[in-house]
């Protein structure tokens, strides 16, 4: 019988039901086998979700850290001026980019 090994969006799945459920020590496990090798674009999206569970824990430092690991692998595989990253998306306008005019 063949092993059937799981694969990083099932280990991704698995640690966001874990971090609904309260289970943070499991579910940062879990994040943590579904990052890929190298700053693949993904890799922004787990350590984003990583940092929310730090956050949820109170623990600042660590999911501060782990942001901006998000946002330079963002800026790596896209750009700096990419709208996927915060400080170019207009979903979170910077102030010199708000017409102030009536």
């Amino acid at each position: 019988m063949m092993a059937v090994h799981a694969r990083p969006e099932s280990w991704f799945k698995q640690a966001v039901e874990c971090d609904s459920r309260g289970k943070h020590g499991e579910a940062l496990e879990l994040y943590r086998k579904s990052l890929v090798v190298g700053d693949h674009p993904n890799a922004a999206i787990v350590y984003n979700f990583m940092a929310m569970n730090y956050k949820s824990q109170r623990k600042y430092q660590k999911a501060l850290e782990l942001l901006r690991k998000s946002l330079d692998v963002s800026i790596k595989e896209y750009g700096p001026n990419h709208p996927v990253n915060p400080e170019t998306s207009t979903l979170n306008p910077q102030p010199e980019t708000l017409d102030t005019k009536p």
